[in-house]
C-alpha cells in the first residue's frame, strides 16, 4: 500500500481488503461497539489540552489534542483498550500489513544495526524486538553477529508464524502482559521501532523495558517525529492507531520519568530516534514553550494544507480518496 505520492502529498488509496475493513470498523464505531475513553496526559498528568483535529487517516474519527503543560500530542478521547485489542486482532494487518507480510524478501538495508554502536552489538547475547513484525531487524542481527539469541513480542498471528519459522522465540503477543517478570536484566539490546506511539501507556511499557534491560544494555527506540511531519496531517499523519505523537522535548521527559539516560538522540527526516541506557529516575522539566512550539507547527501545517491553493494543486487526489470511501471505483 502506498500512501505517499509525488512530493510527499498524501492520497487515500484503498484496496478491496482495506475498504471492507474500513466499512466494518465504521459500523463498529457507529453502533458503539468501539467505545471511547477520556484520559489525562500520561507524561505530566495535566488535563489542560488544546484541540488540534478530529480527522485522520482512512477518515476514521480521532481527537488530536496537545497538552498545554508538557507539549505531548495525543488522542483524547480515544478508543478504549478492548476496542484497540479488537482492531489489532481483526483489522490492523488488513489496513497496514497485507503486502508486507506476503513479501518474504528480507530488508537488508537496516538502519538500526548501523545506528547502534559496535561495542554494544559485539557484546550482545540476547536481543528483544518489541513489535517485531516478520523479524527483519532480528534476522539482520543474526546474519551480522554470531551466537545471538533472538526474542520477539508480536501481536500478528501471521507474523508470529514467520518468526517461529526463523527460530525466533516469541515471549508474548502483547506488551500489556506480565512478560517482564521472567526476563529481569535479560536483554543486551531491546528494539522498539515505531511501536511506542501505538501503546496505551508509554510509561508502563518503558518501565517493563527498563526491568528487562541488562546492566550495560541499550534500548533503541524510534518514533515518527511530530516536529517534522512528512505526510499530510489529516490524511496520513494523524491515525487512530497512533495514540501518541512524540517530539524531542517529550522524549527527554519520558526518559527522565522512566529512568533512562540518553546516549544519542537524533532527528532524521520524519523520524526521531534515541539510544538510551538505564539510569536513575529524574524529575522531568516541563515547559509551556514546548507546547507553543508544537502547537504553532501543527496549526500552521493544518492551515497550509486546508488552503484553497493547496486544494487546487491536489484536487484530483482529494476527490479520488473521497470517491473510494463512498465505495466507487474512480480512475486517475
Amino acid at each position: 500500500m502506498k500512501q505517499l505520492k509525488n512530493n510527499g502529498i498524501a492520497r487515500l488509496k484503498l484496496n478491496k481488503v482495506q475498504l471492507k475493513a474500513k466499512h466494518e470498523v465504521d459500523n463498529k464505531i457507529a453502533t458503539n461497539q468501539y467505545k471511547f475513553e477520556e484520559i489525562c496526559c500520561p507524561i505530566c498528568g495535566s488535563e489542560n489540552t488544546h484541540y488540534i483535529s478530529n480527522k485522520g487517516q482512512f477518515y476514521l474519527p480521532i481527537n488530536v489534542v496537545i497538552c498545554k503543560q508538557c507539549g505531548l500530542t495525543y488522542l483524547n478521547p480515544r478508543w478504549n483498550k478492548n476496542s484497540y485489542l479488537n482492531f489489532y486482532a481483526q483489522y490492523y494487518d488488513k489496513f497496514y500489513r497485507a503486502s508486507h507480510i506476503e513479501n518474504n524478501i528480507l530488508n537488508v538495508d537496516n538502519k538500526i544495526i548501523k545506528r547502534i554502536p559496535l561495542n554494544y552489538k559485539e557484546c550482545a547475547k540476547n536481543i528483544l524486538d518489541i513489535g517485531s513484525g516478520k523479524g527483519d531487524n532480528l534476522i539482520n542481527f543474526r546474519n551480522s553477529f554470531n551466537k545471538i539469541n533472538l526474542f520477539a513480542i508480536e501481536t500478528s498471528v501471521q507474523c508470529q508464524k514467520i518468526l517461529q519459522n526463523n527460530n525466533i522465540q516469541i515471549i508474548s503477543n502483547s506488551v500489556d502482559t506480565n512478560w517482564e517478570e521472567n526476563y529481569t536484566n535479560k536483554f543486551d539490546i531491546i528494539i522498539m521501532r515505531h511501536v511506542l506511539e501505538h501503546f496505551m501507556n508509554p510509561i508502563s511499557v518503558l518501565s517493563k523495558v527498563r526491568k528487562t534491560l541488562s546492566g550495560n544494555g541499550i534500548l533503541y527506540i524510534a518514533v515518527p517525529n511530530n516536529l517534522n511531519p512528512t505526510q499530510k496531517l489529516k490524511q496520513s499523519w494523524f491515525r487512530a492507531v497512533h495514540t501518541f505523537y512524540f517530539n524531542k522535548f517529550v522524549f527527554k521527559n519520558l526518559f527522565d520519568i522512566t529512568g533512562f539516560s540518553i546516549i544519542d538522540m537524533k532527528e532524521e527526516k520524519g523520524e526521531l530516534y534515541a539510544l538510551v541506557q538505564k539510569n536513575i529516575i529524574n524529575i522531568p522539566q516541563f515547559s509551556n514553550e514546548h507546547y507553543i512550539i508544537q502547537k504553532n507547527l501543527l496549526e500552521n501545517l493544518l492551515k497550509e494544507q486546508s488552503s484553497l491553493i493547496y486544494f487546487i494543486k491536489n484536487w484530483k487526489q482529494i476527490l479520488f480518496g473521497i470517491l473510494q470511501i463512498l465505495g466507487l471505483k474512480p480512475k486517475l
